[in-house]
């Protein structure tokens, strides 16, 4: 008599070795998962990639960088320069002012309350940091040209590629009788992103020019050049700004970027105004009393 065999397992049995359900379609059984592969599939679902943590991680900095970049036309504090034509006119001589500093304090306390060097060729400047971000600057040199003539170089985009270190493009957009709108690229330093922006220069003559950011890669411009007359063929100007970039870059990197590039842009100014000065005093084609004019109308903007 042959030995008995055990039937195959039918779909109602239960086997320790198999998962307890059959495929219907194909009519194999799966498989029990081991303990091990059990724990570990859980605790990815649970620990390393919980499914409702993975959406927030993504786009938690896509918001972060858009909300910072919404904010970046964000108006910070006004920035509202002094009048600086009218101080320089009614403040004590230097002289006269040292010679009272030195009677009233020792030796010790003037070693003290000295002021940090100026930068070579400037009569003033001052860089302090803005709790919102960038820096707020006051710059000043005197030029031995009128202010007319000054303000004739200053705004002259064809003159911009010699005193501003690392222009590379600047075009008039717009201009009506008491504001010009004015493209700037200025691009020196290779780690450095280029600044591009757009920017309205508001004519308030014969003292000064108010500058504001209109668009562009800067967070923010706000300026104001004043053209003080010390006499009819001397001129202090005077920059005032509040200035932050608007790429990532470092408080200090910055500041040095400002205490290397402001100056410069300064020493230029005053170099090509007194040689056009200079030009036209010796040109015999050229009327010497264009330079001494200080019309109140916006100078040609080339």
């Amino acid at each position: 008599m042959p030995p008995a065999q055990n039937p195959a397992p039918g779909p109602a049995e239960h086997n320790p070795n198999l998962t307890g359900h059959n495929d219907a379609r194909s009519g194999t059984i799966r498989r029990k998962e081991p303990a091990h592969c059990a724990v570990f599939k859980s605790m990815m679902r649970q620990h390393i990639f919980p499914a409702a943590t993975i959406t927030p991680r993504l786009v938690a900095p896509l918001l972060l960088f858009v909300s910072s970049t919404a904010s970046a036309a964000d108006p910070a504090s006004p920035f509202t320069p002094p009048p600086v034509c009218e101080a320089a006119r009614e403040e004590t001589p230097p002289a006269a002012s040292g010679a009272q500093n030195a009677d009233s304090s020792g030796g010790e306390n003037r070693e003290q309350d000295r002021p940090p060097p100026l930068p070579t060729g400037l009569a003033d400047y001052a860089l302090r940091p803005v709790a919102e971000g960038g820096f707020e600057v006051t710059a000043a040199i005197v030029i031995a040209a009128p202010r007319g003539l000054v303000r004739e170089t200053l705004t002259d985009c064809g003159e911009a590629f010699r005193y501003m270190p690392g222009m590379r493009l600047c075009k008039v957009l717009d201009s009506g009788p008491d504001y010009d709108v004015t493209r700037h690229k200025i691009k020196r330093y290779w780690l450095l992103p280029g600044a591009d922006f757009i920017f309205r220069a508001r004519y308030h003559l014969p003292e000064r020019i108010d500058v504001k950011l209109v668009e562009g890669n800067l967070r923010r411009l706000e300026a104001r050049w004043s053209f003080c007359a010390v006499d009819e063929n001397t001129t202090r100007l005077v920059y005032q700004a509040s200035i932050e970039a608007g790429w990532y870059v470092s408080q200090r990197a910055e500041r040095r970027t400002l205490e290397r590039d402001l100056p410069e842009m300064l020493r230029r100014m005053k170099s090509q105004s007194e040689a056009r000065r200079a030009m036209i005093e010796n040109s015999p084609a050229l009327p010497a009393d264009d330079i001494n004019s200080d019309t109140t109308g916006k100078p040609s903007n080339g």
